[in-house]
């Protein structure tokens, strides 16, 4: 997980998990001024600081000049078979059926990624407006 000025919503994402049981937890923090990294290192197995080589800047704010860049720079400190990916401000729904599959399609090796629905945008009141599947677990070699 990449996660920056996360302070407000880290602990939810990370107590989302629970459930599925996760071999590891790898926290990259890409620059925050906020708690993000004290509450990254007391969650994570692992917590590595990523330092942008050539970040973008708007209006006298620092930004990621590449995510795929700091993902990838995650990924190489996991050491398992399998990456699951969350952003650190969402929340993952029905951990234990994803355990589930987890268990059935994943660790047994049967298909090499996994597809998740992803509610992208909602509205004033909560109601998803926007919705779409993304890739949220892949095997480390084909990564």
């Amino acid at each position: 997980m990449i996660v920056k000025d996360a302070e407000r919503h880290l602990e939810a994402t990370i107590n989302s998990l629970e459930g599925a049981e996760f071999d590891e937890l790898v926290i990259v923090d890409t620059g925050s001024s906020d708690k993000t990294p004290a509450i990254a290192k007391r969650l994570a197995d692992i917590f590595k600081t990523y330092q942008d080589p050539e970040p973008v800047e708007i209006d006298g704010k620092k930004f990621l000049s590449s995510f795929s860049a700091a993902r990838n720079f995650a990924n190489q400190f996991t050491t398992q078979d399998y990456i699951f990916w969350i952003d650190s401000d969402d929340v993952l729904v029905n951990s234990l059926g994803l355990k589930e599959y987890l268990e059935k399609y994943i660790r047994t090796g049967a298909i090499d990624s996994l597809f998740m629905q992803y509610d992208y945008e909602h509205d004033k009141i909560g109601h998803c407006v926007m919705r779409h599947l993304r890739e949220r677990v892949v095997r480390k070699a084909l990564y």
